[in-house]
């Protein structure tokens, strides 16, 4: 994920118009093709969730568009319904009443296709003079897919069954029949050109001609939309597949127009990833998306908007955010008596085969009573509600606080560690049944959303909440060996004072209070032994848990003597050359350098803490999904748990390893927000009348 050219691109138009303001734009049309039974909905599907996009409002759409801030606009270019030109709200520029059947011959003519493209281009320069400076393209379109394979398979002389997908979820056995479709529309087009086949063809010609013989009218509408951005200096994010077929006829049409592109997200369907690398664009999220209604996009523009910074933006101001902390005893504190672990340690001493008290983690078979602990335990998981889950709060909730590793915290055993791996509460399947079957039966293929819906029901399992609050509590805690500019901050923040840029917390600091997420920064000392550093994480974790039900971990560390960071070091410690873990889960701590592994042991502790009392666990990318990944090989339990940022974006390694230090995981909750306000508010087929699939 090359997530630095997205945010350059974003940042530079920011600067230029100085704000936002956000339009998303589905255009609808029907294709003829679709009578080849090539998705798993019937036409009339198209004219329902028009009606759907601006009378019932419970589309994809429209709660992703609500969820990002963006306008709503549904545009009516070819859908094959004459009730549509009634309905108020829809933009009408009917161009004909759906395309042709094109395995016969061409879908439209090149004045139909021209005019497509003119619609979008005329949409945006209108809605630009209204302000509107950034555009969210979106399509509706039974079969639209199928078009868009076809016109893929030309423009870049790929087979179709490389390049196609399965849309609407359909079958492997009606996948295999639309790929033949396809093959028979290309030869059936094969010696219709509709420029002189003697003359050598333009790129522009060919986009006319592929848009002409396979394409729709909406396809062609996304096509102005991006061509008419690059013309008024606005920005397009682009969402799927067919989203990025639109910038393939545009960039044929006007190489240029790629400056104004920024692609969001690497859809599942086939040809997505063959467009987007013959555009030379880098997706940044990896959210298995098969819904063309703009959903990638607006998380990426909430995203962006959230991470970059405004031009006029003044220093942070305090107002409006309540003196929150579950920790107040720093009071006393000052820089003295913070201990930096490179002072009490000889770099001579890091011997990793010398023996010291950190945890075993032995395997045992039976569970332990309870009484042999003094601990206290919290599982929530007894399939009664969980008020973290189901309680809604208003208003922000951000705040800084300070934690450390000292006398205070006690010297755990081995055994304490088991009894809660040995104990880790199941999810509830029943709640995970009813939160799928509800998602499956709202306004959207089955499985559309990919990710989106598996963190739902993943949720549901850990909250025994079908349908979880979309405001739930959140808290980012950062592990450090950075413990006086971390008490820095804090004293900064509670002293309502500007936070001093140069403090190396700072960018996670800002980044926190752009996405609303308390930060806690929990400063762990090297002079401990490991099982000490453990319970410090298990007793931060925990007592955040009881109010707190999304809980993300990362690590801000120093680079090492041979100034490597810690995220390399770590891969280079823990992973094969080919990136599978090397070690057995038993004993990999033992192969950390000692300065280094109250670092681990703490996130250790956090994660199992957090876990064992039924919260998410967001693990960031970099050390932090490492040490987790061997956390789950010792407890497969704890898996269902854990959600992996780094799982959630395209590319698993960064440009950089410092790229996005913690960054992921404030990324990875606000994905989870977007997925909860999605479920919450779409509506289902029964309220809506749309038609579910026919086969």
């Amino acid at each position: 994920m090359i997530f630095s050219q997205s945010v350059s691109k974003f940042q530079s138009f920011r600067n230029l118009h100085h704000f936002i303001k956000p339009c998303t734009i589905i255009a609808c049309a029907d294709h003829g093709v679709v009578s080849e039974a090539v998705s798993a909905y019937p036409k009339a599907t198209t004219y329902q969730m028009l009606k759907n996009y601006v009378l019932d409002r419970g589309a994809a759409a429209n709660v992703f568009s609500s969820f990002t801030g963006s306008a709503l606009l549904a545009v009516d270019v070819g859908v094959d319904n004459e009730e549509v030109d009634s309905i108020d709200g829809v933009l009408h520029r009917k161009i004909a009443s759906g395309t042709r059947n094109f395995t016969l011959g061409p879908a439209m003519t090149i004045e139909q296709a021209s005019a497509s493209i003119n619609i979008g281009i005329d949409i945006v320069q209108t809605l630009a003079r209204d302000g509107f400076n950034c555009f969210l393209p979106g399509e509706m379109g039974i079969g639209n897919t199928t078009s868009t394979a076809a016109i893929t398979s030309l423009l870049l002389d790929l087979p179709p069954e490389v390049v196609t997908g399965r849309g609407s979820n359909i079958s492997e056995e009606r996948l295999a029949h639309k790929i033949e479709i396809i093959k028979k529309s290309l030869a059936a087009n094969a010696g219709l050109g509709i420029y002189n086949p003697e003359l050598e063809k333009s790129n522009k010609d060919k986009a006319f001609e592929a848009l002409s013989k396979f394409g729709g009218f909406e396809i062609g509408t996304l096509t102005g939309i991006i061509l008419g951005a690059w013309r008024s200096q606005s920005l397009v994010i682009l969402d799927g597949f067919n989203n990025a077929a639109a910038a393939l006829l545009a960039y044929f049409i006007e190489p240029a127009c790629i400056e104004s592109i920024i692609p969001s997200h690497i859809s599942r369907e086939n040809g997505h990833k063959f467009i987007l690398d013959f555009l030379g664009l880098s997706p940044t999220l990896n959210l298995n998306l098969a819904l063309g209604e703009a959903i990638g996009s607006s998380i990426l523009l909430n995203i962006l908007n959230n991470f970059s910074e405004s031009p006029d933006e003044p220093s942070f101001n305090w107002d409006g955010f309540d003196d929150i902390s579950y920790d107040d005893d720093h009071d006393d504190l000052d820089d003295d008596d913070i201990n930096d672990p490179y002072d009490d340690y000889d770099e001579d001493e890091l011997d990793d085969d010398e023996e010291d008290d950190d945890l075993e983690f032995d395997s045992y078979d039976h569970l332990f009573d309870d009484d042999e602990f003094d601990i206290e335990l919290n599982i929530f998981n007894d399939n009664s509600s969980d008020m973290r889950y189901n309680d809604d709060f208003t208003g922000p909730q951000f705040y800084v606080d300070f934690c450390k590793l000292d006398d205070s915290n006690i010297s755990v055993t081995d055994r304490t560690f088991n009894f809660y791996m040995n104990t880790m509460p199941s999810l509830d399947s029943r709640a995970m049944s009813r939160a799928q079957a509800y998602i499956d039966s709202l306004t959207k293929p089955v499985s559309s959303l990919g990710v989106l819906e598996e963190i739902v029901v993943q949720i549901a399992g850990i909250s025994s909440e079908p349908q979880p609050s979309f405001s739930l509590k959140s808290s980012l805690i950062c592990f450090t060996d950075l413990s006086s500019p971390a008490l820095d901050l804090k004293i900064a923040c509670d002293d309502r004072e500007t936070v001093d840029q140069n403090n190396p917390f700072f960018d996670i600091f800002k980044c926190s209070k752009n996405f609303d997420v308390p930060l806690v920064l929990a400063a762990v000392s090297a002079d401990k032994d490991s099982s000490t550093a453990f319970d410090f994480g298990r007793m931060t974790a925990e007592d955040l848990s009881f109010k707190v039900p999304i809980i993300a971990l990362t690590i801000k560390s120093v680079p090492n003597s041979d100034d490597i960071d810690f995220r390399t070091e770590l891969d280079n410690l823990l992973l094969n050359l080919d990136g599978s873990l090397k070690f057995n889960a038993d004993d990999f701590l033992r192969h950390i350098p000692k300065n280094r592994r109250n670092l681990v042991s703490a996130v250790i502790g956090a994660v199992v803490a957090a876990a064992h009392n039924s919260s998410l666990v967001i693990v960031d990318s970099g050390p932090t999904d490492l040490i987790a990944k061997y956390i789950e090989l010792l407890c497969p339990a704890i898996s269902p748990y854990i959600l992996h940022a780094d799982k959630l974006f395209y590319h698993t390694k960064f440009e950089s390893p410092d790229e996005l230090e913690a960054h992921c995981a404030l990324f990875a909750i606000d994905i989870v927000r977007a997925a909860l306000f999605a479920i919450a508010n779409m509506k289902t087929f029964k309220e809506t009348g749309v038609s579910s699939s026919e086969y």
